[in-house]
Order: structure tokens, then C-alpha cells, then sequence
């Protein structure tokens, strides 16, 4: 009857399974309406046994922990997908990442490589012709072109440096 334990029970039943069982709402609800519809058929159903007011309380209440513990779990779902959505953008923003790195290292890689090879066939002849040429003028710019050549190689070079350190 309505003044026995079982309406705690019951009630601590909504709240213990929407906290520690992750149910979906709709099987919350169901569940916990069998549970209540039980609960009150028995307190008035089966000869009313105590005051009338109380069964109808101890089952008003019922109903609304149910409402509350099924409300509890749609917002737990709704939590759920929240951030299962969050983790599944942070692996594609992460994936996305990766790849783009990689394509940095490629290109730095590449760059290097195709700059490096006209440096050094630039270089080649302006230091043959630096060496061989006599006139004042000439030497002083075969050597303004042989200064900034060899500095962009240096550049080039610490850019290929730089794409082995980043390949390992």
C-alpha cells in the first residue's frame, strides 16, 4: 500500500537507472511508465490500503521523477551526440592538419630542390667568367652576381635543411 518503502524504492529505481544506465529517452519512458502505471495500480487497483491523499501523492510524485528522470536522459543523449560531434570535428580538423603538413614538408622539399639545381649552373659559369675576365667593371659584377647567387643557395639549403628535420 501507499504507506510502505516501495514508493522510495521505485522512485530512487528512476533516478539510480538514469544515472548509472544510459538509457535512450524513448526506453526511459516506457520503462519507467510500466514501472509507475505498476506502482499505482497496486496502491489503488488492489484495495487502498492507508489514506487516499497520500497514494495520490506518492504517485503524482512518482510521475514526475519519471518525467524528470526521462528529460535527465534526453539531455544526457543529447550531451552524448554533442560531443561525440565535437570529437569527430576535432579528428577531421586534426586529419586535415596532418595533411597539410605534409604538404608543406613536399613542398619546401620540392622548392628547394628545383632552386638549387639553377643556382648551381648560374654559379658555375660566373666563376669561370670571374676568372678569367680582367676588367675592373666586369669583376665587380660577375662578383655582386656570384655573392647573391651563393646566398640564395644558402637559403635554399637551409630550406632542404629544414624538410629533413621535419621528415625525421
Amino acid at each position: 500500500g501507499a504507506e510502505t518503502f516501495y514508493f522510495e524504492a521505485v522512485l530512487l529505481t528512476f533516478i539510480g537507472f538514469t544515472v548509472v544506465v544510459p538509457l535512450r529517452p524513448a526506453l526511459a519512458a516506457a520503462c519507467f511508465s510500466v514501472l509507475a502505471a505498476a506502482y499505482g495500480t497496486v496502491t489503488f487497483g488492489l484495495g487502498l490500503q492507508g489514506p487516499i491523499g497520500l497514494a495520490a501523492t506518492q504517485n503524482a510524485i512518482l510521475w514526475m521523477g519519471m518525467l524528470i528522470a526521462v528529460a535527465a536522459a534526453w539531455r544526457m543523449e543529447k550531451a552524448n551526440a554533442s560531443e561525440f560531434a565535437g570529437r569527430q570535428d576535432l579528428a577531421n580538423t586534426l586529419e586535415h592538419t596532418r595533411k597539410l603538413d605534409e604538404m608543406r614538408r613536399h613542398l619546401f622539399a620540392n622548392v628547394s630542390h628545383e632552386l638549387r639545381t639553377p643556382l648551381t649552373l648560374i654559379l658555375a659559369p660566373v666563376d669561370l667568367m670571374f676568372s678569367e675576365s680582367h676588367a675592373p667593371q666586369t669583376v665587380e659584377r660577375l662578383d655582386l652576381v656570384r655573392r647573391n647567387a651563393i646566398r640564395l643557395l644558402r637559403l635554399v639549403d637551409q630550406l632542404l635543411d629544414l624538410a629533413r628535420i621535419d621528415a625525421g
